[in-house]
């Protein structure tokens, strides 16, 4: 009985980590993606010399 509530506590933390860890993850891609659209420097001009259509 005491082995099976430290299973389940085990797996408490365990989701609770991953959980949160998600979390963390869902907010650095959210705030990154939105500041890539805002924020698009041009090319440089000798990136041209390689271009396959000019």
């Amino acid at each position: 009985m005491k082995n099976l509530k430290v299973h389940l506590d085990m797996r408490k933390n365990a989701a609770a980590f991953v959980a949160s860890a998600l979390t963390a993850v869902l907010c650095v891609c959210a705030n990154t993606t939105s500041s890539f659209m805002l924020y698009q420097p041009d090319t440089p001009q000798e990136l041209n010399r390689f271009r396959h259509i000019k």
